[in-house]
């Protein structure tokens, strides 16, 4: 049985005036149901498929990365329509990523923006690693090298990681 705070969020979400803490509530209970291998999978059925064909009503807006090990909809164990995924390697936002935020904010009404990163990021690592990369890919480190830059030049951070490439380069997968 779910909290009574759950289902009022999951109420207030097939009108879309959920709150964002209601939005957020709602994204990590279905996080731990993940977690604890216990998840709904809900609104995963053709009829859902068809109902939100007339209008969609995401509550959130995710940017996450988009390593196929990081599925967006399952680890928060959501369903078709229950969020406006917009995945990029690395995370970053360029002009187009912004567009598609604002476009979950202004014109579906999405209550919040969750940034989702994750652990052995291949963007990230790629940047740390340096060298070039194929193709188009240089200007997803050319994106993420600031970030590194600024982060091993804060004293709090650095004091706590001899370098970035040490830290990141201890996690394996």
């Amino acid at each position: 049985m779910e909290p009574a705070g759950s289902q009022t969020a999951q109420l207030a979400a097939l009108t879309n005036e959920m709150s964002a803490d209601d939005a957020l509530q709602k994204l990590m209970a279905g996080n731990q149901r993940f977690i604890y291998e216990r998840s709904k999978s809900p609104n995963q059925t053709l009829s859902r498929l068809d109902e939100i064909m007339r209008e969609q009503k995401p509550f959130a807006t995710i940017l996450g990365c988009s390593d196929s090990r990081v599925p967006i909809e399952v680890i928060f164990d959501q369903g078709l329509g229950d969020l406006f995924v917009i995945r990029v390697a690395g995370n970053i936002v360029t002009p187009t990523e912004l567009a598609s935020v604002e476009y979950g904010a202004s014109v579906l009404k999405t209550r919040i923006l969750f940034v989702l990163g994750h652990k052995n990021c291949g963007a990230v690592s790629a940047t740390l690693k340096g060298g070039n990369l194929l193709g188009q890919m240089n200007m997803l480190i050319d994106s993420i090298q600031p970030a590194v830059d600024r982060s091993t030049q804060q004293p709090a951070i650095a004091s706590k990681m001899p370098s970035a490439k040490t830290c990141f380069g201890r996690w394996s997968g």
